[in-house]
């Protein structure tokens, strides 16, 4: 975008009003530190906040001033439990996207452009939710099917953007200027958070998970059928839900179950997680289903994530922090400095002996969060998916400990764990690895004759020298030693290439659903690498 006159003067204008709020709410020392408070405009009449308000409590409040981007700021920072302090994580955690609704006539300009008013006998003036970028609208199709209409309030998309350069320029000021931001990073969060917002702005992205999640967890959970003629960037139409949000009552425990059991199942089964399941997000239908709403932020996990997050839960149930600190960083956390393993190690030792005492009662959200704030002490910086993962996590348990103080989620989560631990860990990587070692092992097969043909050729040519520095009777006894050797590699390489294609591939005869001849070749190779091994030591 261009950088008009009438742009920079509404950016500078935007600009001193985030700094005058700043310094309303008394944080006049982070604008000091960052060479801002010469914006401050002294003569203006702030009301200043009272300074007997937490702290944490003044920030929340100045970003629900500052409206839709610092809110949505504010939800980010709630799911960094490593770098935000705990008093300001528990107020972040309290932020709610809520604002007061626009009224129907500035919403339906862009109903009528996206999509069209002709699919709706009726649409309902009085929205149903309205948070900080959107709103939703009950309506009935003309078929009588009762749908939502999602839709981005005009202007959010500009307004963001303006926004997010000046949160740019003031992540940069403080990372230069003042030292304690420098251990939170801020420029790398607004780029993370430039990330999150172009999703949340893209209702089209909500739509496909929303089909995702239906195809993948449908059976398990109520998700609402979208419609895809009737989606778009700006609006978006999914089939109503009739239920209460869930809360307390005597027979709320089947839904917490089946609450967990839905998300366990997102984690290890589809690595596909809805990332922001508070209680505002999840319904109880009539026939007591749980119903899943906004899916706005969800998280990914790769094959090796996975794998690694069992090998946590794992870790802290069996009291090995260092197979937790070896699956941290595997799992994708980098460090921009040397890390002594051995205390961080010890680091995360103190953390699990906390719990092993008393596993039936471990919080495991406060683990995952107290293995963050270790982590970040020690300069090991998470990637964004597992952070969604810790946030999901500690909001899940949060809810279902709310609804039912009995429920332990470390014995709800161990069957899941040893599932995917059993079904995909050891045979899939092994077999991973294996192809991968059988694919090396072809391509240096494969070009083991036409060097033998060139090494011949060159011999023919009378082109190939060989300069004997000892005597020629232990030459040439060496020679036949490593010829014979080689012979013994090619036989093993050849028995377990072989013996392999038959046990991927499912080569009858079978035992126990295994090829017979894959196995028998398995064993004669492992026969002869013994015997290589031997000769090899003997040399």
């Amino acid at each position: 975008m261009g950088w008009t006159l009438g742009r920079v003067y509404r950016d500078a204008s935007r600009a001193k009003q985030i700094i005058n709020v700043f310094f309303k709410f008394g944080f006049e020392h982070v604008l000091e530190h960052s060479k801002m408070m010469s914006h401050v405009s002294l003569f203006s009449n702030f009301n200043k906040v009272d300074k007997k308000i937490p702290e944490s409590l003044r920030f929340v409040m100045a970003l629900e001033e500052l409206g839709p981007t610092f809110i949505k700021l504010g939800q980010l920072l709630s799911t960094r439990p490593d770098i935000i302090p705990k008093d300001y994580f528990n107020a972040l955690k309290a932020l709610q996207d809520k604002v007061e609704p626009l009224s129907y006539s500035k919403i339906k300009p862009t109903i009528e452009r996206e999509i069209g008013l002709t699919h709706f006998k009726h649409i309902e003036e009085k929205p149903i939710a309205s948070a900080s970028v959107s709103q939703v609208h009950r309506a009935t199709l003309i078929d009588g099917t009762q749908v939502v209409i999602k839709v981005l309030k005009p202007d959010v998309e500009k307004t963001i953007e303006s926004d997010l350069d000046l949160l740019d320029y003031f992540a940069h000021k403080l990372e230069l200027h003042f030292q304690k931001a420098k251990v939170i990073r801020p420029v790398r969060i607004i780029e993370e958070f430039r990330r999150y917002t172009k999703n949340e702005l893209d209702l089209t992205y909500e739509a496909q998970n929303a089909k995702r999640f239906l195809s993948q967890i449908g059976n398990l959970v109520v998700i609402p059928k979208v419609y895809d003629e009737l989606c778009t960037k700006h609006v978006m139409v999914m089939d109503y839900i009739e239920g209460d949000k869930i809360k307390f009552s005597n027979n709320v425990k089947p839904c917490v179950k089946q609450l967990l059991d839905c998300f366990f199942t997102q984690i290890f089964e589809y690595g596909f997680f809805h990332a922001d399941p508070h209680q505002g997000n999840i319904l109880v239908t009539k026939n007591k289903k749980v119903a899943l709403l906004d899916f706005g932020i969800v998280g990914h996990l790769t094959p090796k994530q996975k794998t690694e997050l069992v090998n946590i839960l794992i870790g802290v149930v069996d009291d090995e922090s260092e197979k937790i600190v070896s699956s941290l960083l595997k799992i994708g956390f980098v460090s921009d400095d040397h890390i002594n393993i051995d205390e961080f190690s010890l680091a995360i030792e103190d953390i699990i002996f906390k719990y092993k005492t008393n596993l039936k009662n471990v919080k495991i959200g406060n683990a995952f969060k107290e293995i963050l704030e270790i982590s970040n002490n020690f300069h090991v910086h998470p990637p964004k998916e597992f952070l969604l993962l810790a946030k999901c996590i500690i909001t899940l348990e949060g809810v279902c400990l709310e609804l039912d103080p009995d429920i332990n989620l470390v014995s709800f989560a161990k069957p899941y764990a040893k599932k995917y631990f059993k079904s995909n860990i050891v045979p899939k990587d092994i077999k991973r690895e294996f192809v991968k070692d059988l694919m090396s092992m072809k391509e240096a097969i494969t070009v083991l004759p036409s060097k033998w043909i060139k090494t011949i050729d060159r011999l023919e040519a009378g082109e190939f020298k060989i300069h004997f520095e000892h005597n020629i009777e232990d030459s040439i006894a060496t020679i036949n030693k490593t010829g014979n050797i080689i012979a013994l590699g090619l036989i093993v390489s050849t028995y377990l290439i072989a013996s392999t294609l038959f046990l991927v591939n499912g080569i009858p005869p079978f035992v126990n659903g295994y090829s017979l001849i894959g196995i028998i070749g398995m064993f004669f190779s492992v026969f002869f690498s013994i015997v290589l091994i031997v000769q090899l030591e003997k040399n």
